[in-house]
C-alpha cells in the first residue's frame, strides 16, 4: 500500500533461554541494553559487573577504535 512503512521490533520477554543473554535495541540515538540471566546461575552483583565490563569495552573500542577488542578485554582483569 502507498506510504506505509512497518519496521520489525523485537522486544525482550523478561525470560531468559540461555544461563546469560544480552539484547541491545537501538532506541533513536542511544541504545538499549537488556541483560537476561538465570537467577540460580548467576547473582545480581554478577551481571552488573558483566554490564560494567561490557561499557568499558564499549567504550574503549569507540574511543580507539585501532585496538583489538582482545587487548581491551586483559585490561579489565
Amino acid at each position: 500500500m502507498p506510504g506505509l512503512s512497518l519496521q520489525l521490533r523485537m522486544r525482550s520477554t523478561g525470560t531468559a533461554r540461555f544461563n546469560l543473554a544480552c539484547e541491545i535495541n537501538e532506541e533513536g540515538d542511544a541504545m538499549e541494553v537488556a541483560w537476561l540471566f538465570q537467577p540460580n546461575q548467576f547473582s545480581l552483583a554478577d551481571i552488573q559487573q558483566v554490564g560494567r565490563m561490557y561499557l568499558d569495552v564499549l567504550a574503549g573500542v569507540c574511543h580507539s577504535p585501532e585496538i583489538l577488542t582482545a587487548v581491551l578485554m586483559t585490561t579489565l582483569r
